[in-house]
């Protein structure tokens, strides 16, 4: 087993820590008698804006008739907001916006902001190369409103249907600049919704969001502190307004962040009631230059025993091995700022163990358990529930030693990390380890805002190992990941749409773990918070036919670390890093390398990468990999929810691996290139080539296959009545045998020219080689032609037409000639559809949306294809049923070559009050399937969540039932309840079931439940008397295939424990502690029978404290445990002296004596006594 042995430099970093001690501290009352109450300058950063102030005796607290505001500050957290709010629908109305648009601004360092920049453009212009308007300004403050007339700098006609993207730029004094995502909002008719959803698979990669958005990338220094204004109890208040930033009271609660640079300010600080009143106050807010805070903890023991009796069973604990002992920890936590640059977090906790093994391997991670796992959860740190503290988790370390030292935008730590390995796309590596990580990046950035140069590296002894699973979409919200024990903050879940026929993802979007889904890393049980289907709707229109609609079929995909049992190649080494530096604004080099040792082939991937970046939208990727081994062992796919799985790719393990992958992407705008001659708008160039080893391996896209793909899009628009488009696209796919599964060419020219505001024609020609349905090449070239009557926005007709006018015998003929249409029969119906003939046979699509009142709308849609044998209807209604209930329903009958059935669904949501929300949903399908035979699946979901003042309750219950051969039934429900009873008084609940039964063979598949309930009892003005009460029941019962590799499939635990502690009065504290656990497990062994195993515990704990004068205390603890299967008592005393020689060191000497008896056939009886010396120090 490979260890860090650095204990030498360890204890150099320990001796050393305490220096650091020697940071002045704060003194944060100092302003109460130095400040007077007119506002002062107190530096040149300080606000200066001056104001009445009303009577007020400390200026760093607010007392109100009701309710306090005061001001802490927090110098280490760092979490940059800056969010730009639109509604996602602008009305327009004879092309022009009906009202001005106003951009909202929320920010929580507007101090560092000296200069903003906020730039609209057209929906279309996926390059950015024309803003309509760029607004500008030198102020900007929290809750601003920036507000645009519509007015555009270049020509240009607001239509309905159309979109806008703005982004938001801002800098600070020094240049460095942030820059936000992008945002979108409709153009939608002043009379009229409409639903769009046309960035979804958009090739732009810049990332989007509808009505909103946020920062996507942070230059700006803002690490110099933070300042927290709170308020509570602050009855009748409607805003408080400090410096220009107003904030909004809710609940009588107030919460301000603000990010502040070093300086003293004084806050001039406005208080608006609901009745219009105002009064004005001033608040005192510091952020020091050097900040440190720290803790640090050392208990030591030595002792003598004296040892009696059967002495063999006490040989594996070397406390009792001799007459003298010695054990302690060491404890150190300290976390702070130096300037406005540096900042530092260090941690070191040896836990308790022999002094001689106090620094053994102090980098080593410590074996990841299950009770690890567990312990994510803020429910399980039993001690600290019921006082609504919050737990901060500063510190994230598998090992004794934690070191994060940061400055300015680089880093250093030793700690858990994510490798973080992005910027390529078949080259990047993302896994959560322990061990060391460091980032440089320069302060200089590009022209674009990227880093000038930025240096990742890190290295790890890992113990986990990564899985990749992906599920197809049931119709549900619960999938169980191939393996349990899942590493906490792991996850990485994606909903990818894939073209059933070719296998091409069409489309990506990455889940974020609490808005999305939850997760149960212990079991590896994802709980979507909407369920998925298996189908999924996107289309287009053209001059020539594509692909149906059916073909796109949603997948969640997957990844994740988990703890292996056994492998070998846990605690071997991984390494790996990327550098990538711009050499001008426009150029870049970048190289990645990873190595990964294991248990078959080590897999090590390498990769250089080339950059050209012209403008946003023009730019180059050239990128280089080779791969040896395979990244992902575990690589799975579910059809069922996880209850069952094939692994993705059967190559054998034991075959050595590699190969290589090349691809080139390059995209130009016109306009960027050529202004004068181009417009910006429908105006690019697109080519890509990709060439893949069938041996190259890369996290999710590991499918073992050769793929050999290439090539253009170009996009040409003349005026602003022509538009030429021409593609060529080829893919070549051969799987392991050498057998060709993907044989697909295609050429293709379509043009448009607009020659009335109402008429629009098209032609376009496609030459295509392609495998046939029988999976013969075939070729064939195909010619149409395409004619659009618009008499308005609403109502439209186009026929159109193709011909087959060459091809191959094995080319299946497709002239066809279609002809549809879209009508507003008036403001609520709606009509579309078409009808094509041709020789692969009739088609027919029709769909019709009536818009019964603002309310209420119903559609119905029909779809027949003979080719491939489709016939699909879907008949479907929402509606708002009152200001607080809204409905939905739809049907869908399937017939296709891949079977044939139907699908039903249905739901409602509930807006009960402000406080409670519910709603159900329910799905039933019947597929005849082609290739999985009957499948019926049928489910529903009910949900409540109710959040009053007092207490909170989110409940959710889902039922399944999947028959095809055989019948699987699949309940769950998840259920939180924490109630206040009173300021010292809480009460919290959870319960979490599910369980999966075969009805076929009467078998229960899995089956788990996570419960628990407390009671906590924490005063606030008489804190005499504590106590915490709980009790838990776990169960665990898994036969499903990820069972096979894990040692138990059985299990149950209840846990009752309680613990009080009473101050009797100045002199002496009582203590009472108790718990009970009853756990039975079924283990596998090697000839896979099962071995029960059973024990029920009993704790009692008894302690007593005396203080016998200022600086002397006397203590006294008793324990029992007993076990009542096995008959096994331990009991154990102790007395001890103890002596505080000052508020940082006490010495304590005392007398323990332990017994321990069992049964009469195992002579282990034993008895230890002895002295102790007990020195514990801590500041």
């Amino acid at each position: 087993m490979k260890q860090f042995k650095l204990s030498k430099i360890t204890l150099l970093i320990i001796t050393a820590l305490p220096l650091i001690a020697q940071a002045q501290p704060v003194n944060t009352s100092e302003n109460s008698s130095t400040i007077d109450s007119e506002l002062t300058l107190i530096s040149s950063e300080s606000t200066d804006v001056k104001t009445d102030i009303h009577t007020q005796k400390d200026n760093s607290r607010i007392y109100l008739d009701e309710g306090a505001i005061w001001a802490t500050r927090d110098i280490t957290k760092f979490s940059p907001v800056l969010n730009i709010d639109l509604s996602d629908e602008v009305e327009v109305e004879h092309n022009k916006v009906t009202d001005s648009l106003r951009f909202n601004i929320q920010t929580n360092y507007s101090h560092y902001i000296k200069r903003w920049q906020l730039a609209v453009y057209r929906g279309k212009d996926r390059h950015l190369s024309q803003p309509l308007k760029v607004l500008t300004g030198d102020e900007l403050s929290n809750d601003f409103d920036i507000e645009w007339d519509g007015k555009t700098e270049t020509s240009y006609q607001f239509k309905a249907g159309e979109q806008l993207i703005f982004r938001l730029k801002v800098w600070d004094k020094d240049g460095n600049m942030d820059v936000s995502t992008l945002g979108v909002t409709d153009l939608v008719h002043a009379d009229k919704q409409v639903e769009i959803d046309k960035l979804d698979n958009d090739d732009n990669n810049e990332k989007r969001s509808y009505g909103r958005a946020t920062l996507m990338r942070h230059n700006i220094p803002t690490s110099s502190g933070m300042a927290k204004m709170m308020g509570t109890g602050l009855k009748g208040v409607d805003t408080v307004t400090i410096g220009e930033d107003e904030y909004t009271v809710e609940d009588g609660k107030l919460y301000v962040e603000k990010y502040l640079p070093t300086d003293a300010y004084m806050f001039p600080v406005k208080v608006k009631y609901d009745d219009g009143k105002e009064r004005d106050y001033q608040l005192f807010v510091r952020i020091p230059d050097t900040y440190y805070a720290q803790a640090g903890l050392v208990d030591l023991y030595f002792g003598k025993n004296h040892v009696s009796g059967n002495k063999d069973v006490l040989g594996v604990d070397d406390q009792y091995q001799g007459d003298i002992y010695n054990r302690g920890r060491l404890a150190y936590f300290g976390q702070g700022k130096f300037g406005d640059k540096l900042q530092v977090v260090a941690h070191v906790d040896t836990k308790e163990s022999a002094l001689k093994d106090m620094f053994k391997h102090p980098f080593a991670a410590d074996d990841t358990t299950v009770f690890d796992i567990l312990d994510d959860d803020d429910e399980m740190y039993y001690g600290n529930y019921g006082d609504e503290a919050n737990i901060e988790k500063v510190v994230n370390t598998k090992g004794k030693v934690y070191l994060d030292v940061q400055y300015d935008k680089s880093s250093a730590m030793w700690g858990n990390f994510n490798t973080g390995l992005t910027g390529t796309e078949n080259a990047d590596y993302s896994r959560s380890l322990y061990g060391f990580k460091g980032d440089y990046r320069t302060r200089q950035t590009t022209s674009f805002g990227d880093d000038r140069l930025a240096v990742t590296a890190f290295a790890s002894q890992a113990d986990t190992l990564s899985s990749h699973d992906e599920f197809l979409g049931t119709g549900g919200s619960l999938y169980s990941t191939r393996h349990g024990e899942i590493v906490p903050g792991s996850d990485k879940v994606t909903l990818v749409v894939r073209n059933s026929k070719t296998g091409v993802v069409e489309s990506r979007k990455t889940l974020q773990s609490g808005r999305d889904y939850t997760i149960n890393p212990f079991q590896g049980r994802i709980v979507l918070n909407k369920p998925l289907s298996q189908q999924s709707q996107s289309g287009g229109d053209g001059v020539l036919d594509s692909s149906t609609n059916n073909d796109l079929e949603n997948y969640l995909s997957v990844d994740y670390e988990y703890v292996p049992n056994g492998s070998e190649a846990l605690e071997q080494m991984t390494t790996g890093g990327r550098v990538k530096g711009w050499l001008t604004d426009n150029i870049a080099l970048g190289s990645t390398y990873v190595q990964e040792q294991k248990d078959n082939q080590n897999y090590q991937l390498s990769g250089a990468d080339l950059t050209l970046k012209a403008t946003e939208g023009s730019y180059l990727t050239a990128e280089f990999s080779h791969s040896e081994g395979q990244q992902t062992d575990s690589n799975y796919l579910s059809k069922d929810g996880g209850l069952s799985f094939d692994k993705i790719e059967n190559t054998d393990p034991s075959a050595k691996r590699q190969g290589d992958m090349i691809q080139v992407h390059a995209v130009a705008s016109l306009y960027d290139l050529m202004p004068d001659t181009f417009g910006a708008v429908g105006n690019d160039i697109e080519a890509w080539y990709r060439d893949k080893d069938l041996g190259y391996s890369y996290a999710s896209q590991d499918d073992n296959l050769a793929q050999l793909a290439y090539g253009s899009k170009l996009r040409l628009q003349f005026g602003d009545r022509t538009q030429l488009t021409t593609r060529f696209d080829h893919l070549d796919e051969q799987d392991s045998s050498g057998k060709t599964v993907t044989d697909t060419e295609r050429v293709e020219v379509e043009g448009q020219y607009r020659i009335t505001d109402h008429l629009k024609i098209a032609a376009a020609g496609r030459h295509v080689n392609e495998l046939n349905n029988d999976e013969q090449q075939s070729s064939g070239d195909l010619v149409g032609v395409r004619a659009d009557y618009e008499f308005n926005d609403d109502n439209s007709v186009y026929v159109k037409g193709q011909k087959t006018v060459n091809a191959s015998q094995s080319f299946d003929q497709d002239d066809s000639v279609a002809v549809g249409a879209e009508f507003a029969l008036n403001e609520d119906w709606t009509l579309s559809g078409e009808y094509a003939t041709g020789d692969r046979g009739d088609s027919l699509q029709a769909k019709v949306d009536y818009q019964v009142n603002d309310y209420y709308s119903t559609y119905a849609s029909y779809i027949q294809e003979d080719y491939d044998n489709e016939n699909n209807i879907v008949f479907g209604q929402k509606a708002d049923l009152t200001d607080t209930l809204s409905f939905y329903q739809e049907n869908q009958f399937v017939d296709d070559n891949n079977g044939k059935g139907k699908v039903n669904s249905f739901g409602f949501d509930y807006d009960v009050n402000d406080d409670v929300d519910a709603g159900i949903a329910f799905e039933k399908s019947n597929l005849k399937s082609t290739d999985n035979g009957d499948i019926e699946r049928s489910g529903i979901s009910v949900y409540t969540s109710v959040d009053k003042d007092d207490y909170s309750l989110k409940n959710k219950v889902e039922y399944r039932v999947d028959k095809g051969d055989n019948k699987v039934t699949q309940f769950v429900t998840t259920n939180r309840y924490v109630h206040h009873l009173s300021d010292e008084y809480t009460l919290f609940g959870k319960f979490n079931y599910s369980k999966s039964k075969d009805e076929t063979k009467n078998e229960v598949v899995e089956r788990y439940t996570e419960s628990s309930v407390g009671l906590a009892y924490r005063p606030i003005f008489n804190d005499r008397l504590n106590f915490l009460t709980r009790y838990t029941y776990l169960e665990d019962y898994d036969q499903t295939d990820r069972s096979k590799e894990q040692d138990t499939n059985n299990e149950k635990s209840h846990i009752v424990e309680g613990e009080t502690i009473y101050s009797v009065n100045a002199h002496v504290d009582l203590g009472l502690k108790g718990a009970y656990k009853k756990k039975s497990e079924l283990y596998k062994r090697k000839d896979s029978s099962d071995v029960p195993v059973k024990n029920e515990i009993f704790l009692t704990g008894v302690s007593a404290s005396y203080k016998v004068m200022k600086d002397w205390d006397v203590t006294g603890e008793y324990h029992w445990k007993k076990d009542r299967v096995t008959d096994d008592l331990e009991q154990g005393a102790l007395v001890s002296v103890n002596k505080h020689i000052n508020d940082n060191v006490k010495i304590g000497v005392g007398y323990n004596f332990s017994k321990f008896d069992d049964d009469l056939v195992h002579n282990d009886d034993y008895n230890a006594k002895g002295v102790f010396i007990n020195l514990v120090g801590k500041f």
